[in-house]
């Protein structure tokens, strides 16, 4: 923790915990030996500052009581220190306000009084337990409900999907004049995050009278019919199942059919769903028609830079904690560095910052690639809290335009390549080029391809689906196996002419 963040004053110190025992509770003599401080646990570097001191404090007298005492209130103090200097990173953005519950409550009780008073609303105050009875007791209601056939309103959560993960190949081995590249997005959420828009405001809620989708932004209702032959599917779909597919028919995904072409009509192969707008407007662009939308929700304002300053911010920290690259070595090119960064970021970093930390710059890449998803938790977890501002309803929006975003970054990438894609996953992809053919461009800032690889190619590919792949690269030979179970993806690194499966225990 003092690397962490930066202490000078503060050190952790050494202990000998292994000699820590009842029976030396009073012990005073002769410092306890190297190998109950850990010794065997410490890496070189450590040991090698470990040895100096053990060497220095070893020539006077080891008294328990007092070296427990003084190491656990240093321990204390740090973690207080510790504590009080993270959490000052983010109080200077995040300046909280509190409200007590009172305050909550008459705010609650006026809202209802004034739709009653002003707007001449009844308003009927009913616990959602209370209703839930009603709706299997009373008769009146049960009969209300049964022939009220109202269509299911847009529910914006229903919007948010994952990333697309898949194996568009199964085998294959590279000719002489075949290439086989695997890239990655440089930190693909955190670049959609920072760059691309997203909806603010309270939206208005169509359910009639609708024009053309093109002309909303927010979230769509709505039925459609995909086009036969598109060989990248825009649109996700959750089926019944609730596995994400990316289909073109409804009725073969739901089935399995992989026995022939599709000969469902359109009926049978709509997909009815809520979508973020951007993501449909796409698919609307490659083939996708309408048949029936029910419901829209649009956003009059939109804006990039929503998460600008947080991702900034986060960056700069990871940016700094990462260390000058390896060819910054002279103060000229330092500068050079910090200049070009800030061209292509505009993020200024701090040279007297500049250190490689690889705690800090974890929280901060913590920090990242977490933003997205706290907009987007489990709403059906059991927790206790008081929500009083609406936007806590709603703020799983954010996260369903974040992955819509990163799912269209992806897909640009399809496009361009088409059935050269071997394999894809979220943020990756590993494709085909042949003598003649550009490879995609790479680049070293957020939202660029970098290569996994480190200027190598993949010999031979080999997949079993998603998440379950293997392949041995070309020059170094190494061979790499990822593969899928129920329990954790095993990943593992083998060395030339090897080969390994790994089988997980199941639990008994």
């Amino acid at each position: 923790m003092p690397k962490a963040l930066g202490f000078t004053d503060k050190t952790k110190g050494y202990f000998p915990h292994k000699f820590s025992s009842e029976i030396h509770l009073n012990y005073v003599g002769p410092y306890p030996v190297p190998s109950d401080y850990g010794v065997d646990r410490m890496t070189v570097r450590e040991r090698e500052e470990f040895d100096p001191w053990y060497n220095e404090v070893s020539r006077g007298t080891f008294d328990f009581k007092k070296e427990a005492s003084l190491y656990c209130k240093n321990d204390v103090d740090i973690l207080t220190q510790g504590s009080l200097k993270f959490r000052d990173q983010f109080l200077v953005q995040c300046d909280m306000r509190g409200v007590t519950f009172g305050e909550l409550h008459y705010k609650s009780e006026k809202r209802v009084s004034e739709l009653q008073t002003t707007h001449g609303v009844r308003v009927v105050v009913m616990r959602e337990h209370t209703w839930n009875q009603m709706k299997t007791t009373c008769t009146e209601v049960k009969e209300f409900l049964r022939c009220f056939n109202a269509p299911e309103p847009l529910n914006p959560r229903k919007a948010l999907f994952g990333g697309r993960t898949s194996a568009l190949k199964l085998r294959h081995t590279a000719a002489p004049d075949e290439t086989i590249h695997y890239v990655d997005v440089t930190s693909l959420y955190p670049f959609v995050n920072s760059t691309c828009s997203y909806p603010f405001g309270h939206p208005v809620i169509i359910y009639k009278d609708f024009e053309d989708p093109r002309s909303y932004y927010g979230f769509i209702r709505a039925t459609v019919y995909p086009p036969r032959g598109l060989l990248f599917p825009v649109l996700p779909h959750k089926s019944e199942g609730g596995k994400l597919l990316f289909t073109l028919c409804r009725t073969c995904a739901e089935t399995n059919n992989e026995g022939g072409p599709c000969e469902h009509d359109d009926e049978g192969r709509a997909l009815t769903g809520v979508w973020v707008t951007v993501e449909f407007i796409k698919a609307l662009e490659v083939g996708y028609r309408v048949g029936k939308i029910t419901e829209v929700w649009h956003f009059d304002k939109s804006s990039d830079t929503v998460f600008t300053d947080y991702i900034h911010t986060f960056l700069k920290g990871k940016q700094e904690a990462s260390g000058y690259p390896a060819e910054a070595t002279d103060r000229e090119s330092r500068e050079k560095y910090i200049r070009d960064y800030q061209e292509h970021q505009g993020i200024l970093l701090d040279a007297g910052k500049i250190e490689t930390n690889p705690v800090k710059r974890q929280v901060a890449k913590l920090c990242l690639n977490s933003l997205w998803g706290k907009f987007a938790q489990r709403d059906n977890l059991f927790k206790t809290t008081i929500v009083s501002d609406p936007k806590e309803f709603f703020s799983y929006m954010f996260s369903a335009f974040t992955t819509a975003h990163a799912r269209l970054k992806l897909y640009s990438y399809l496009e361009k390549l088409q059935d050269r894609v071997f394999y894809i996953d979220t943020d990756s992809l590993i494709y085909l080029v042949k003598e003649g053919e550009k490879p995609l461009e790479l680049g070293n800032y957020l939202g660029d391809l970098t290569d996994e690889l480190d200027g190598d190619s993949i010999q031979e590919f080999a997949a079993a689906g998603p998440k379950s792949y293997a392949y041995q690269t070309r020059n170094k030979k190494k061979v790499v196996m990822r593969v899928k179970d129920p329990y954790r993806l095993r990943t593992g690194v083998l060395p030339h002419q090897q080969a390994a499966v790994y089988i997980p225990r199941a639990s008994t």
